[in-house]
Formats: structure tokens, C-alpha cells, sequence
């Protein structure tokens, strides 16, 4: 079977906010481990460098490639066109989109689904969402509305054009703006505190936090310098994760992995930890199940999606959907113990199996420490079996800061006692990494469910 992968962005590769990941095991080893399970396969993988979540790459270069998966490499600038013509050349049976996040616009999911509507249209068949789920889904907004119409929970909240709050820089004429009166009033009708953040960002870039009517007036004129807002009502409670994988009508959702939160109660990139699966009652996650697989089904979604929630006053509302991979997904595989990219694309080879998860699974761990050499790291892999998956992460996030940081992913593990063993083997022998001050951590945020 020749199956086609492919994932396109729209950076340029060497572009210091595009980050450099390093992953292990190596993204080679992965797709070999993927083309050992299925019978004779011809897998090739068409991407724009450096596609930094499916190979190992940096920049424009690619480091380690794998034995059994051919790599194409595609033109930084090639037109949706020329990427269709060129996967369509080499006549796949089946041709699937792995569509990974963007540092600024989250917008990728969208080109894929174009690429992937105009090789249906040639007749090969593809695992992809659609271009209706992919824009949706980019235009938080249009997300709201939505959940709202299909009665699915979400924040109260309304969406700010910045044109029209500012309509009279571009007509001298009007004295009274009526579109920014309305936004003042509807922001004054919210408890607070409030969120304000883009309509379009990437991860939790952008948001911010107002406690009063005047604090949130000046962070959403700041935000309004760059792009159109969301405002929203704070929800309390915990975050989740979750994901959906299947299409056709014939889907499976994850039980929910809690997520932490920073002070301000919005999720921090740098030192985020998840843990799960949660399968407690008062979670009622069943019904999140459900839920998330009728929200697939409106949505139409061919391949996978990720579901950012919240658990709030014994209810599970919606915050945001990604329809592409997440850091969550390596997690879900890891509990799974299945291979990665088995789990992302897999029913594009085997149809019979989509909407087919493995269960149950077991728990897993996902936490982050500062940037750890090569040598540290392999070290660390080869003394504790239980670290199953390990992205080293360095890029710029502002004009004058850097950051680099490690996640690691831990898992197979049948309960919360036995994870905080392996951590603490972890604190034992890598003390200046796993330090006391986050061992205590950890230990707090896998009890929150007890």
C-alpha cells in the first residue's frame, strides 16, 4: 500500500520564532516502528521544513531519517498546488494530513485541508479534516457561536472587530461610536475577572487577565492593536485535555487528562504539567465522552482534533477546538502504549480500525525541567524505562528572550503511587533537574483527584 503523509506550513524555516525540536527516541525510529506493523507498505512523508513535530529536522535540515519512510521534502514557498500535484505524482492509495501548531497564526490545519480537498478531487482517498472544520475551528469566535447554537457550554462572552471600535480614525465624521458604547456595555454585563485573547493565536499566546471593568478596557485596546478579541467570563475549576480521532461518523474520545494552570489560571507553555487519564466519577466522564463525540460529528472531523476544557461548578465546558496534533496526542499514544504515529494516522491504513481505540488505558505523566544535553538525556531515558518520550524545545517567544526547556512524557504506569516512584527515582538520581521544589509539585497536582 502506498501511503502518502503529509504537513505544510507557512514559515520561513530558519526563522528564529520557529523553534528547534529535538525528540526521543527520534522521530525516525518512530515511523520505522510504524511501517514494521503493516504489511509491505510504501510510506512517504511530503513536508515543508522543518516540521519540527513529525521528523528531525532544524531549520532546513533534516539529522536522522528513517530506514523504512521516504522523506520529500517540499519547497518552503510551494503553492497549495504544486504540494497536490507532486503527493498526487507518486499515486497514493491513501494520503493523510499530520497538521501541527503554529508559533503565531494556529493556522496550518487550514492549508492541509485545502491540499487535502484538491487530492480528493483527483480521487485518492484521505484522512484530513475538511476545510469547514479546519477554519472553523482557527476563528475562536466562530467557535463560540457554534457550541452556543449546538448547546455545548462555553464562557459567556463577545467578539470585538477593531475597525469598528475604532471606526472613527477612519471617519473624522462620527462623534458618538456606537460599536464601542456596545462593547463597554456588554463587558460591564460579565463577572469578573474576564480573558481577553485573540481570535486566531496559537497555545495561550496573547491572553490576558482583567479583574475590573477599567483593567479589562485597557487590556483589550492593547490586544487590539494586533488582531481581533475574544472577551470572556474567567470560568474557575480545572482544565482538561482531550482528543477525538476518527471520521466517517465512526469516532473515539479520550477520557480527559487534567492540565495544570499557571497563578493567573491560564495554562504556561514553559511549566505546564498533564496527567491522566481521569476516569473518577464526579467527573461524569462518560458524558464528556459522549459530548466530545457529538461535537466530533457536527464537526465533521476526519483524522483527529484536540478539545482544550474546563470541569466548572460540576459541568464540562468548551474552550477551544485544535483540529491538529497536540502534545496531548503523544501523551494519549504513550498511555495507549502505542506507537505515535499509529495513532494519528493509523486508520488511514487500516479503515477497519477507525473510531477503534486500545483500552483501558494506563496512566501517564507529562512534565517540563530545563534544557537537558544529549548525553543527560539518553542517560536519563536509559536508567528510567518508565520516560517513554522526551522533546527538548528552544526558540525564541519575544524580541529580546529565549527559552529552552525539555518534556518529558512517563507512563504505563496501573496508578498514582507508582507514577510518584518513578518521579521521585527521577529526584534521586537527577536532583538538580527534578528538584525538591518541583517533586512537591508534581506530588500536588496528581493528587488533585484523589
Amino acid at each position: 500500500m502506498r501511503i502518502a503523509v503529509f504537513s505544510t506550513m507557512g514559515h520561513e524555516p530558519s526563522s528564529s520564532y520557529v523553534p528547534r525540536l529535538d525528540f526521543f527516541p527520534k522521530r525516525a525510529s518512530q515511523w520505522d516502528e510504524f511501517a514494521g506493523m503493516l504489511p509491505d507498505p510504501e510510506i512517504t512523508v511530503y513536508c515543508c521544513l522543518p516540521a519540527g513535530h513529525i521528523l528531525d529536522a532544524a531549520a532546513d535540515k533534516i539529522h536522522v531519517r528513517p530506514q523504512k519512510v521516504k522523506y520529500v521534502v517540499l519547497k518552503k514557498d510551494a503553492s497549495i498546488e504544486e504540494i497536490v500535484e507532486r503527493i498526487a505524482s507518486d499515486r497514493p492509495d491513501v494520503a493523510a494530513a499530520i497538521s501541527i501548531p503554529d508559533a503565531v497564526y494556529d493556522w496550518n490545519p487550514i492549508r492541509d485541508a485545502m491540499v487535502a480537498e484538491a487530492l480528493r478531487g483527483r480521487g485518492i482517498r484521505v484522512v484530513a479534516n475538511s476545510v469547514f472544520t479546519a477554519a472553523v475551528s482557527f476563528d475562536k469566535w466562530r467557535t463560540s457561536l457554534l457550541l452556543r447554537q449546538n448547546g455545548f457550554k462555553c464562557a459567556k462572552g463577545f467578539h470585538v472587530y477593531p475597525e469598528l471600535y475604532y471606526a472613527e480614525k477612519r471617519i473624522p465624521e462620527i462623534i458618538d461610536n456606537v460599536y464601542r458604547e456596545y462593547v463597554h456595555h456588554e463587558m460591564k454585563a460579565l463577572s469578573f475577572p474576564i480573558i481577553i485573547k485573540p481570535c486566531s493565536g496559537a497555545g495561550s499566546a496573547g491572553l490576558q487577565v482583567a479583574h475590573t471593568f477599567e483593567e479589562g478596557i485597557f487590556r483589550l485596546e492593547e490586544s487590539l492593536k494586533e488582531t481581533d478579541v475574544m472577551v470572556e467570563e474567567k470560568l474557575s475549576g480545572i482544565s482538561f485535555g482531550a482528543e477525538v480521532f476518527g471520521g466517517s461518523g465512526k469516532y473515539y474520545a479520550s477520557p480527559p487528562f487534567m492540565v495544570s494552570s499557571a497563578a493567573d489560571g491560564i495554562g504556561d507553555p514553559f511549566t505546564g504539567m498533564r496527567f491522566g487519564p481521569i476516569t473518577d466519577g464526579k467527573y461524569r466522564v462518560n458524558e464528556l465522552r459522549e459530548m466530545l463525540v457529538r461535537l466530533a460529528g457536527l464537526l465533521s472531523v476526519e483524522g483527529n482534533a484536540n478539545v482544550d476544557l474546563i470541569f466548572h461548578e460540576g459541568e464540562w465546558y468548551v474552550i477551544e477546538i485544535n483540529p491538529r496534533f497536540s502534545l496531548l496526542s503523544q501523551l494519549i499514544a504513550v498511555s495507549q502504549n502505542r506507537n505515535f504515529f499509529d495513532l494519528l494516522i493509523g486508520m488511514a491504513a487500516k479503515p477497519e480500525e477507525t473510531g477503534v481505540m486500545k483500552e483501558p488505558l494506563r496512566f501517564s505523566f507529562d512534565f517540563k525541567t530545563p534544557s537537558v544535553p544529549d548525553e543527560e538525556l539518553e542517560k536519563m531515558v536509559s536508567d528510567i524505562p518508565s520516560i517513554r518520550s522526551v522533546m527538548r524545545w528552544s526558540g525564541q517567544v519575544s524580541e529580546t528572550e529565549t527559552r529552552a526547556t525539555c518534556e518529558f512524557i512517563m507512563g504505563g504506569f496501573s496508578d498514582r503511587t507508582e507514577l510518584l516512584e518513578e518521579v521521585k527515582k527521577m529526584h534521586d538520581k537527577f536532583g538538580k533537574l527534578v528538584t525538591d521544589e518541583l517533586l512537591e509539585k508534581i506530588r500536588k497536582f496528581i493528587g488533585l483527584t484523589e
